[in-house]
């Protein structure tokens, strides 16, 4: 999955608060998650294959050929990024959650079903991968894969 995130440095204030807490904890690094939204578009590589909306590593979520997917998708995802102490970003990414996918009557309309704070939390405490041994909770793959990636730590990876 190849994926641009933008990242504004931070602030003065925050990189000098940073750098005061990394020196009492004697660390060198820092990583910066957060939860958010996000539209993604699903890809098509061949006219008669179906779409696929992908999530984040290795986690893709099929879509029908007519309708859904000719508009973006709200997508639950974390975000991440790798700092050094004094605030210089050296990694960004994101790894998505859920996807909330309109229907063909909503699709038609360019309209994507909301990311409401019930939703979230419903997602948050009941959502799991089903794709993988155990069905762990989606946003716990997510983070774990986000990590990796911000790592460079493929042993953190779950695929």
């Amino acid at each position: 999955l190849t994926m641009v995130v933008g990242a504004a440095g931070p602030s003065r204030r925050w990189r000098d608060s940073l750098r005061v807490l990394a020196a009492r904890e004697g660390v060198t690094h820092v990583l910066a998650i957060a939860i958010g939204t996000s539209r993604y578009y699903a890809r098509q590589f061949l006219p008669l294959l179906p779409r696929n909306l992908e999530l984040g590593t290795g986690y893709t979520m099929p879509m029908s050929r007519l309708g859904e997917g000719d508009s973006p998708v709200n997508v639950l995802h974390v975000t991440g990024a790798l700092l050094t102490v004094d605030g210089r970003v050296l990694r960004v990414g994101a790894e998505g959650i859920v996807a909330r996918v309109p229907g063909r009557v909503l699709s038609l309309l360019d309209v994507s079903p909301p990311l409401t704070t019930p939703y979230v939390r419903a997602v948050l405490t009941d959502e799991r991968r089903q794709d993988l041994p155990g069905h762990p909770l989606a946003w716990a793959v997510a983070l774990r894969n986000l990590v990796g990636q911000l790592l460079v730590d493929e042993d953190l990876i779950v695929r």
